[in-house]
């Protein structure tokens, strides 16, 4: 079998926060706490206080099958980030 999942021992297992956000957006039990709408709000969140590797978090998104979704997500977040700085300047 093989597999991409972490080989660790030694250090406990930890959830990347990249696996996070596209899990909350293609997990269909997670999916139903919060609106569709408010995920890209969230994803821009994210990244105003943390590092996110978009890389990784597509990659993510394609072994799920959800790469075009998370791709039109990403794009609105952007957008609320732009709209956002405009109005902060």
């Amino acid at each position: 079998m093989i597999s991409e999942a972490p080989l660790r021992t030694v250090v406990p297992h930890v959830i990347l926060l990249e696996k996070m956000l596209v899990d909350l957006s293609s997990d269909k039990m997670i999916s139903t706490t919060y609106s569709k709408a408010e995920f890209p709000d969230a994803i821009e969140q994210a990244q105003s206080q943390y590092l996110i590797d978009e890389v990784r978090m597509l990659r993510y998104t394609r072994r799920r099958n959800r790469g075009e979704v998370l791709k039109s997500i990403l794009k609105a977040a952007r957008q609320i980030m732009l709209l956002h700085e405009k109005a902060v300047s």
